[in-house]
């Protein structure tokens, strides 16, 4: 079942989240937090992706830049997955607090 901020369109969304972090001090700090935890997991999975192919060209032998400091290109691919995941993970975590924490202002809001 969707909840009360699932309900509303892309711009009443927009206006919802603005609404919560215009209501007070700690609302606009926890927003502040959830945005630059999101830019961190973007910038960690494009980096993950980018490691990846630099592990299979230098597995492939086609070019090597020098930033893979292994010798074991099956560490390089685990540290890389790793990477990937806890960054997506980050990622969609700090939508769905973000979406809860809204979620119960509206709700808090309209009583």
């Amino acid at each position: 079942m969707k909840n009360k901020f699932e309900r509303l369109n892309k711009n009443e969304k927009k206006k919802a989240i603005e609404e919560f972090s215009n209501s007070n001090e700690s609302n606009a700090n926890i927003v502040s937090r959830i945005k630059r935890l999101r830019v961190i997991g973007i910038i960690g999975v494009i980096y993950s992706i980018g490691m990846f192919i630099l592990d299979f060209l230098k597995e492939m032998e086609i070019f090597d830049i020098g930033f893979n400091h292994f010798d074991n290109l099956i560490l390089n691919y685990l540290i890389d997955a790793c990477l990937l995941i806890f960054c997506a993970f980050f990622v969609i975590k700090a939508n769905m607090i973000l979406k809860e924490q809204v979620n119960k202002y509206l709700i808090g809001k309209k009583k």
